[in-house]
């Protein structure tokens, strides 16, 4: 049982008899978990797992859950990287318009100092 159970494409298997089998129903039980779309059943004519009621619908469900699940971290990750990009333009124009007002500030500065000596200069020639 350990072998088929933990082998691959054992999530395959959807029906196992063990009838003639010297497997417990406590090896059984502890194995019931590898097969989902199965259900224990015991009787004279049969031991082992049954198939639920429509397993190949409860398999394309869970496919298609397992796609939507992956679409949406597509999305979700696109989305992130979209507006990480955004935050760092936004950065970048707030750098670049910092830098701006640095230099329009310096510009100003240095024109009005030029204005403040040229008058003074003026000042003075008139005053003597």
């Amino acid at each position: 049982l350990a072998w088929l159970v933990e082998g691959s494409g054992s999530n395959d298997i959807v029906t196992l008899n063990l009838t003639k089998c010297s497997c417990t129903s406590a090896a059984l039980k502890s194995s019931r978990d590898y097969f989902p779309h199965s259900e224990m059943k015991r009787d004279p004519g049969f031991f082992g797992f049954w198939p639920k009621p429509r397993w190949e619908h409860r398999l394309q469900i869970q496919a298609f859950g397992r796609d939507r699940r992956g679409i949406v971290k597509t999305q979700a990750s696109y989305r992130g990287y979209c507006g990480r990009r955004y935050t760092k333009g936004l950065r970048a124009w707030k750098a670049l318009e910092k830098a701006t007002l640095v230099l329009q500030k310096r510009w100003r500065g240095s024109k009005g100092r030029a204005r403040y000596r040229y008058f003074r200069a003026k000042f003075i020639r008139e005053a003597h």
